[in-house]
């Protein structure tokens, strides 16, 4: 409806605001409140952010600049994560919350700078954002999104506690897991270029089996230190390429209405780390089988794309 540069700037203010806010709350309510807004901004702004970079550039440089873009998840599970938490603890945590919004208010300039979009994301009738799940391919891919994000989500919250638990390492050692995911994560955005060549729809299977195979090993690798640092980063390999080829194929399925699709996408993502974080698998069966839990998880998001695959076809 107002497109996403717009949506950009007003998002981009609400979660300045929030983040100032958290750093004045003055009880647990107040934060709460003010985090809530945060999400809410967030949340608008994320599917904002991909239908810019999936429609900046040409047809063939969509998944390399999606990349970029998805490099900054990487970039903030590296940098982001442990530099918080040395300003939390050297000033405060509200000192965190201010950090935050000062880098938000700067990418605010940012938005304002950026030119006006073609045609095909200038802003559009509203619409029941629902209406595009008869899109076809739309509610396939969704299921896929779920089923993956529960896989990473549910596997992602025990990895530190499993580690420390069962290695005997201090919070900050099991903290080198996000570290080397992050790595990994990053990596991987230097070669998005194949699945330009490749194609998304081509992509996509590998890069689930991938995932899957990384899953299944992570029990037997997760023995050591340097077995579980190796294991999150081909993690994070992994898991950045079917990130990058599902949210691309999202938007060009979603076209006009990509804003509407990623959005649901976004939905799905974090109701995948709702269900995912939930630790019902990692309390009864223990790490190994919350990983092979996560490997299931993905190995029905494979059968979902192999399905879809032969249905194109047919």
């Amino acid at each position: 409806r107002f497109g996403a540069r717009a949506v950009l700037l007003v998002g981009g203010l609400c979660l300045t605001c929030a983040m100032v806010a958290s750093a004045l709350a003055t009880s647990w309510v107040m934060l709460a409140l003010a985090q809530a807004i945060a999400g809410l901004a967030g949340g608008v702004m994320l599917p904002a952010i991909y239908t810019v970079a999936t429609t900046t550039g040409s047809q063939e440089e969509g998944s390399r600049m999606l990349g970029r873009v998805l490099a900054g998840w990487s970039v903030s599970l590296i940098a982001g994560v442990p530099l918080s938490a040395l300003i939390a603890e050297r000033f405060g945590w509200q000192a965190s919350f201010l950090s935050l919004s000062a880098l938000v208010a700067t990418s605010l300039v940012g938005f304002w700078a950026m030119p006006r979009l073609d045609n095909d994301t200038r802003p559009q009738k509203a619409r029941n954002p629902f209406a595009v799940l008869a899109l076809p391919g739309i509610v396939p891919l969704l299921l896929v999104q779920f089923l993956f994000m529960t896989a990473f989500y549910g596997t992602y919250a025990f990895f530190g506690d499993h580690l420390r638990t069962s290695l005997g390492l201090s919070a900050g050692m099991a903290g080198l897991v996000v570290l080397f995911y992050g790595i990994g994560f990053g990596i991987a955005a230097t070669a998005d270029g194949i699945v330009d060549r490749v194609g998304p729809v081509k992509a996509l299977p590998y890069a689930m089996t991938f995932v899957a195979i990384a899953y299944g090993i992570m029990p037997f690798m997760a023995t050591s230190l340097i077995g579980a640092l190796v294991a999150a980063s081909l993690w994070g390999f992994a898991n950045h390429f079917v990130l990058n080829v599902i949210v691309l194929r999202l938007s060009r399925i979603g076209g006009t209405q990509r804003g509407a699709v990623l959005g649901l996408n976004s939905a799905i993502t974090y109701f995948g780390a709702l269900v995912g974080a939930l630790g019902e698998l990692y309390a009864n069966l223990g790490f190994s089988g919350l990983a092979w839990g996560g490997a299931t998880c993905v190995c029905l998001a494979l059968g979902v794309i192999i399905a879809q695959g032969r249905d194109a076809q047919a």
